[in-house]
């Protein structure tokens, strides 16, 4: 190793003793580097999955309401279709001795704001007697209830705007009869009377209805 002398030492400790002192802080922003680096990459991984996130939810929304409408809208277990029919009927019995007309037209504008639906006009649609038209909740979807005087009492007509039968069926209890059918745009359901001739109405209905969506 080559020594110094007494000059190159006295210039070299000069030279040392000249430097600029480091900041006081040096220390504490040297060991934030790595934080700093590692806050960076956390920042713009969760901004990675922030984009994948808000690409993603519009999908996963969309999944969850098909799964709903699919949970929603599935065929319900006969039986019991049956007894929600009877109850709800049941329940608006105090309209069967109504004195009121509700004439065709305010009747589709009821059904158009409840389940998008109309009547046809015709001479059989403008001659039913109709004492109640008004939406309801049924098989779990907004529904429309009429009520007409049939031939032997009242008949209750039922719009449901869903698949919640899977085929046609007739039900009874001691008093009603009627029959739950899947038509194109929903169901249809005609309660009357056990002697009453139920099918007619539902001919009439089913011929006439007109689904808007």
């Amino acid at each position: 190793m080559n020594k110094i002398d007494d000059t190159q030492f006295d210039q070299l400790l000069n030279s040392i003793m000249k430097a600029p002192v480091p900041p006081a802080d040096l220390q504490q922003k040297l060991l934030m580097v790595p934080a700093l680096a590692e806050a960076a990459d956390l920042q713009a991984t969760m901004a990675s999955n922030d984009s994948v996130w808000r690409r993603a939810l519009p999908v996963a929304a969309c999944l969850g309401l098909l799964l709903l409408m699919a949970h929603r809208f599935q065929p319900m277990p006969t039986a019991e279709l049956e007894a929600e029919i009877l109850a709800h009927v049941y329940a608006e019995e105090r309209f069967f001795a109504s004195s009121d007309h509700i004439t065709l037209q305010d009747m589709n504008a009821r059904m158009e704001k409840a389940i998008h639906a109309h009547l046809d006009a015709s001479p059989a649609t403008e001659a039913l007697d109709v004492h109640l038209a008004k939406d309801c909740w049924l098989a779990q979807a907004v529904s429309m209830h009429l009520i007409l005087t049939g031939d032997t009492g009242p008949v209750s007509v039922l719009m449901i705007p869903a698949d919640v039968a899977d085929h046609a069926t007739t039900f009874a209890d001691d008093r009603f009869s009627g029959t739950i059918t899947p038509v194109e745009g929903g169901t249809l359901v005609v309660l009357g009377n056990r002697q009453e001739p139920v099918g007619k109405y539902f001919d009439l209905i089913n011929d006439h209805i007109k689904w808007d969506y």
